[in-house]
């Protein structure tokens, strides 16, 4: 499985506009070799213009198939395929103005229809790139609680959280006792989905075992950041740039993406979902669905987990 990859297979319509941006390159790309093919010119300035006509619609169109390999939902997506198009419409627009403003002079333009479609793939290829920016670090906006929402850690509490970090032990042991090595990341991007769900008000009678949800550095970075604010939702690509972030900002060194991802679908978002803590919203998100009395019992074994051992250790990776 790729990187950021979220499933095992596609869904048509959550890919749509990923669908949509490679399409746009097949457009451009045949209409662009036409051009090239109905106005001979000699070798040399042919096959560039040809390389050109054929490489930059290329590029479009991979990008298409990378965008729906990636863990963008169905809004993301969509959002990049706007920022494209949007870049189509900005540079033919300037193109088209400065080609009349030359025609009015008595300038004759070299193959203006070429030129058009170039400038028009050079637009949708920056538009993608800056709605894939921006997409991106939408997950990365606010990563922390507010000073206004911390309060001091319970001397019970900090028991907890010692125990927990405690010689760096517990921490390691519980995200160890976590993994399966036989375990499908395929098969198991979309098994947290299903798992039974109840009414937010039957969880709290659940026997939930808060401080093993928080052992696992992963599922503490995502309940962390969900917490934060009411109402808030991130898709998985968002959740693992945020434990890449905060993994290389406490070692320097910036961890692999595949066995974050895999280790979120295997463990991470199961245990989550069996706790009755998340969700997956309709499009593809992951929302915190816990109560009130989950919420300030999780924010307390964080922050004080955080206080305790500076974060806590790396879960032990799922070896596979």
């Amino acid at each position: 499985m790729e990187p950021g990859v979220a499933d095992g297979g596609w869904d048509v319509t959550e890919k749509s506009g990923a669908i949509a941006i490679g399409g746009l390159g097949l457009v451009l790309g045949a209409v662009g070799i036409e051009f090239v093919l109905s106005d001979p010119e000699p070798l040399a300035w042919w096959s560039f213009e040809f390389s050109v006509a054929a490489a930059l619609p290329a590029v479009l169109m991979y990008a298409g198939y990378w965008l729906a390999r990636t863990d963008f939902d169905a809004d993301e997506l969509w959002s990049v395929t706007a920022w494209s198009f949007a870049g189509v419409v900005a540079l033919t627009t300037v193109g088209g103005w400065l080609f009349a403003h030359q025609t009015a002079e008595g300038t004759h333009v070299t193959d203006p229809g070429y030129l058009l479609v170039t400038l028009a793939t050079v637009g949708a290829l920056g538009g993608l790139t800056a709605g894939v920016a921006r997409a991106g670090s939408i997950g990365g906006s606010a990563t922390g609680t507010s000073a206004d929402s911390v309060r001091t850690p319970s001397a019970d509490e900090e028991d907890s959280a010692a125990s927990l970090a405690e010689d760096g032990d517990a921490s390691r042991d519980a995200a160890a006792s976590d993994t399966d090595a036989d375990c499908d990341a395929d098969a198991a991007s979309d098994a947290w989905v299903g798992l039974p769900s109840m009414p937010v008000n039957e969880r709290a009678a659940e026997d939930v075992d808060l401080e093993d949800v928080v052992a696992g550095e992963q599922r503490r970075i995502a309940v962390e950041y969900l917490t934060s604010t009411p109402g808030r939702a991130l898709t998985v690509h968002q959740l693992v740039d945020l434990i890449v972030e905060r993994r290389e900002a406490k070692t320097g060194d910036r961890p692999d993406r595949e066995p974050i991802v895999r280790r979120l679908h295997c463990i991470d978002l199961p245990k989550l979902a069996a706790a009755g803590l998340i969700e997956r919203d309709e499009h593809g998100r992951i929302r915190y669905v816990g109560g009130q009395e989950e919420t300030a019992r999780l924010s307390s074994l964080v922050e004080a987990i955080d206080a305790v051992d500076g974060g806590g250790d790396d879960d032990t990776p799922v070896d596979f």
